[in-house]
């Protein structure tokens, strides 16, 4: 058998060493999340320092951590975009900048879903789609009645209006816009959700 692995060079001895930076203590139980696009690797790890949660910014063929903020993203990460990193809690949801994690935007709304450079989040029988990168608002969806905001999985569509949902029965539902009237256009019972590729792939 043969292959490549990592960046198609083969493994070779190397010194143990940590990670060099502005850190003060590592991170326990982190998270991580790789920064997509173009330039050096990079990753964002999200955790506890001390007794609060923190995120930062690795960069990986340096072994440095470029920056570490415990303020500005309070909540968990949900998704990285290459400017931005999306973080949600009991408090809403709000994006800091993936170079110096400085605050970019918040709502106080309760994130859904993620794909790609679209956030949804939740209303009272609404969702509302935002970009990910400014916060701005991209689209406003009222529900059928029967689907919860809550339920909410996946955004498609050119403008997100196109939603997919998890039922109270177990059903997978595709939530469609038909000119101004939003419908539900099928709903399948399905067992766990693993993953979903609702908008580029063509199976679940």
């Amino acid at each position: 058998m043969r292959g490549t692995l990592g960046r198609g060079q083969a493994p070779g001895a190397s010194a143990p060493v940590g990670i060099s930076g502005v850190q003060k203590l590592p991170l326990r139980l982190p998270t991580i999340w790789a920064v997509p696009g173009d330039g050096p690797a990079r990753a964002i790890a999200y955790g506890v320092e001390g007794s609060a949660p923190a995120v930062e910014l690795i960069e990986i063929d340096g072994g440095r951590v470029v920056w570490r903020d415990s303020k500005n993203c309070a909540g968990p990460v949900v998704g990285v975009t290459a400017t931005t990193i999306v973080c949600a809690d009991a408090k809403g949801t709000r994006g800091i900048d993936v170079a110096d994690g400085s605050a970019k935007w918040e709502t106080s709304e309760p994130f859904l879903a993620m794909d790609g450079d679209r956030i949804t989040i939740a209303g009272v029988g609404t969702a509302t789609i935002r970009g990910a990168n400014e916060g701005g608002e991209l689209g406003y969806v009222k529900l059928p009645a029967g689907v919860l905001g809550t339920s909410i999985v996946a955004s498609c569509g050119a403008a997100g209006r196109e939603l997919f949902a998890i039922g109270q029965d177990g059903k997978l539902q595709r939530i469609v816009d038909v000119g101004a009237v939003v419908k539900l256009a099928w709903a399948t019972p399905i067992g766990p959700l693993g993953k979903l590729e609702a908008c580029d792939g063509a199976s679940i």
